[in-house]
């Protein structure tokens, strides 16, 4: 049983600190239920008509888009952090090597 080698450790450290939350304010949270409401008071002040076409928004349930992930990953490494893309990369570098996607038929793995 082979163990890890200094370097895949260290870009396993790396890859760990690059996904934690440094600042958490339960207000970066979306809350559909609540946000639905102010959509629904803010159509009854404004005196319009309102219906589940006017009340829903986006889907918050989704995944974020590859854009909203970008930004996040630039701003880690604006801040001095590898960022999440170059963190992972280096990891699966020390992990499987330059080739690692590079397909192989099966008949060349046996």
């Amino acid at each position: 049983a082979r163990g890890a080698t200094d370097e895949q450790v260290a870009a396993a450290v790396d890859a760990v600190r690059s996904l934690l939350v440094h600042e958490y304010s339960p207000l970066d949270m979306p809350n559909p239920t609540l946000s639905r409401y102010y959509r629904v008071l803010e159509l009854v002040a404004l005196d319009m008509a309102y219906g589940p076409e006017a009340i829903t928004g986006a889907d918050v349930t989704l995944p974020p888009s590859v854009e909203d992930l970008e930004k996040v990953d630039a701003v880690l490494t604006a801040r001095g952090d590898l960022g999440i893309k170059a963190s992972i990369a280096k990891l699966k570098l020390a992990l499987y090597g330059p080739n690692h996607d590079a397909e192989v038929p099966e008949e060349q793995a046996a």
